[in-house]
């Protein structure tokens, strides 16, 4: 409803929702509305706050609450490949590396050790070339 009721476990779910229907701005002004006290310590509140700053353009602020994602099982391999492009994108490739690295060898989500593969093969021909080239 709306107005929202000023209950954060309702609140919560709304953020929830939005997120899962990709409004990532309606996501995070929800999750501003929350106590923080309460909601700092849910990792999906947080994994939610920092995929939605990272697809709203805020990469800076969404590998923040990333990093202290790193040892979240349920979101592990998105949360180091986020990790890996914000690296990317700060021209960082052996820090990037280092994550898509650690997905292939440890994680358990097939698919995103497939992505993370392709990320490193792309990224090793692209220096291999870069090299023969000069």
């Amino acid at each position: 409803p709306e107005p929202l009721p000023e209950d954060d476990a309702l609140r919560a779910i709304a953020a929830t929702l939005a997120f899962h229907q990709q409004e990532y701005p309606k996501a995070l002004e929800l999750i501003a509305s929350l106590n923080r006290d309460k909601h700092q310590s849910s990792p999906e509140i947080r994994f939610i706050e920092a995929e939605s700053l990272f697809r709203t353009g805020k990469p800076d602020a969404a590998g923040t609450i990333f990093q202290t994602l790193q040892n979240d099982d349920l979101h592990y391999e998105q949360v180091l490949y986020r990790l890996a492009q914000i690296k990317l994108a700060g021209g960082k490739t052996e820090e990037a590396l280092k994550f898509f690295r650690q997905i292939v060898e440890k994680g358990k989500n097939s698919l995103w050790q497939r992505y993370a593969a392709k990320e490193i093969e792309y990224l090793e021909s692209t220096e291999r070339l870069r090299r023969k080239m000069e």
